[in-house]
C-alpha cells in the first residue's frame, strides 16, 4: 500500500469500482454519451531529448544510491517523527504557496503509531479542495496508511497493513467525471501497451457499455451502473473458462495442453475470486438506494499476500473505505535494499539535506501535475 497524492486517492475507490465491473442489460440511449474528444499529440519538438532523459535517470539513480551507501553515522542516528514531520512541511511549503484551489494539504507520520526502530509506521495524509472538475463544493480527503513488518510463519518478512480512505464530495458528478476520465484513456486510437487479449476484450466491453450509458443523476442510477458493470465481468471470465475449456479439451496431450490447463484452472480461480466481494444495496422507506456497500472478509493470493478484510461504502455525499491484510511478495528484499533506502532517504530529509529536498519537491510536483489535470482539468 502507498500514500497517493490528493488526485490519485481520490480516483481510487472509483477506479476500483468501475473497472472491477461488468454490464448484463442495454440500456437504451436517449442522451447516448459521446465519447471525448481526442487529445492532440504533443509535438515532437517539445518532447525530452534521449540524452536528457538519459542523464535525469541517471542523476535519479546516482541519488537513490547515494541513499543506499549512506554515511555510517548518518545511519545510526535514530529517526524523529517530529522532527522528520517538520522536514515534511518544509518540504511542502513551496508546492502550495501560490496554490488557489487546494484550501489545505497535510502529510506526516503519526508519532503515537510511528516506531521506525520496530519498523512500524503510519502515515496520514489530508486535502481540502476549494473545488473541483464535477463540483463547484469542496472536497475533503482522509487518507491514514499504516505498515508493520513481521516474521511470517516460516521466519520469512511480511508487512501487516490497514489503510482507510474518507473522501467527500459530490459522489455523483464524481461518477460522470470517472467515467469521462476512462473513455479518454480507453480510446481505440491509444496504444494498448502489450495488454493481454482477454483484458483488451474486457476493457472494450466496459467502454462500450459506458458509450450507451446516460449521464447518471441520482443514486439509483449509480448503483444501477455498479452491479451491471459487476455483471458483465463475471460473464467476461465465464466466457473465457468456457473458451479455453473447448480449446484444453481439444488438445493432445503434451506442452501446449498442460499450459491451457495452467490458464484454465488461473481463469476458474479469478472467476472464484469475484465472489469474495459482495455488494449489498441500502434503501430508504421509499425503496430510493442511499448507498452500496462491498464487503470482503478474506481474500488469498498465492504469492503476493492476503486481504484479511475490505468494507467500502459509497453514498452520494461520501466514500469510505477500510482494507487490512498481510504482503508478502516482495518482502525478502526490505531488509537489504527496502529498509536501508527508506531509512537513510528519511534521515537526509528529516536533517533537510537540500537533495533530497530537492528530488522530493520534484517527484511530488509530478504527482501534482497529474492531480490537478485529473481533479481540476488544470494543465500547465
Amino acid at each position: 500500500m502507498k500514500a497517493t497524492t490528493f488526485g490519485s486517492a481520490l480516483l481510487l475507490v472509483l477506479a476500483g469500482v468501475f473497472q472491477a465491473a461488468l454490464a448484463q442489460e442495454e440500456i437504451a440511449p436517449p442522451t447516448r454519451r459521446a465519447a471525448p474528444p481526442r487529445a492532440e499529440k504533443p509535438r515532437r519538438e517539445e518532447q525530452p531529448r534521449n540524452g536528457d532523459r538519459a542523464e535525469k535517470l541517471r542523476n535519479l539513480g546516482g541519488r537513490l544510491l547515494g541513499a543506499i551507501a549512506a554515511d555510517p553515522d548518518k545511519q545510526a542516528k535514530p529517526l524523529d517523527v517530529l522532527k522528520l514531520n517538520d522536514s515534511i512541511v518544509e518540504l511542502l511549503k513551496p508546492l502550495f504557496e501560490n496554490e488557489q484551489s487546494i484550501e489545505s494539504f497535510k502529510l506526516g507520520f503519526d508519532p503515537e503509531e510511528t516506531n521506525f526502530a520496530k519498523d512500524s509506521v503510519k502515515l496520514v495524509a489530508s486535502a481540502r479542495l476549494k473545488h473541483s472538475a464535477w463540483s463547484p463544493e469542496p472536497s475533503q480527503l482522509e487518507l491514514a496508511v499504516g505498515a508493520r513488518i513481521q516474521r511470517g510463519e516460516k521466519g520469512a518478512s511480511q508487512a501487516r497493513f490497514e489503510s482507510q480512505l474518507t473522501v467527500a464530495t459530490d459522489v455523483v458528478p464524481l461518477a460522470n467525471h470517472a467515467i469521462a476520465k476512462f473513455l479518454e484513456k480507453t480510446d481505440p486510437e491509444s496504444s494498448r501497451g502489450g495488454r493481454p487479449a482477454a483484458d483488451n476484450e474486457l476493457r472494450d466491453q466496459v467502454r462500450e457499455r459506458l458509450l450507451k450509458t446516460p449521464q447518471v443523476s441520482s443514486m439509483d442510477e449509480l448503483v444501477d451502473l455498479i452491479i451491471g458493470l459487476t455483471a458483465l465481468r463475471l460473464t467476461s471470465t465465464n466466457d473465457e473458462i468456457v473458451e479455453l475449456s473447448k480449446k484444453t479439451g481439444a488438445e493432445a496431450d503434451g506442452p501446449t495442453k498442460q499450459r491451457l490447463t495452467a490458464e484454465l484452472a488461473k481463469a476458474r480461480l479469478e472467476r472464484d475470486r469475484l465472489f469474495d466481494v459482495r455488494p449489498r444495496v441500502e434503501r430508504d422507506k421509499a425503496g430510493a438506494a442511499v448507498a452500496i456497500h462491498f464487503t470482503m472478509d478474506r481474500s488469498e493470493a498465492p504469492v503476493a499476500g492476503q486481504v484479511d478484510h475490505l468494507l467500502v461504502a459509497i453514498t452520494a455525499e461520501q466514500i469510505t473505505a477500510d482494507v487490512g491484510g498481510t504482503l508478502v511478495e516482495g518482502m525478502e528484499a526490505y531488509p537489504l535494499l527496502i529498509k536501508p533506502l527508506v531509512t537513510n532517504t528519511l534521515s537526509r530529509l528529516q536533517d533537510r539535506d537540500p537533495d533530497t529536498l530537492r528530488m522530493g519537491q520534484g517527484l511530488l510536483n509530478g504527482y501534482l501535475r497529474q492531480g490537478r489535470e485529473a481533479i481540476l482539468n488544470e494543465k500547465e
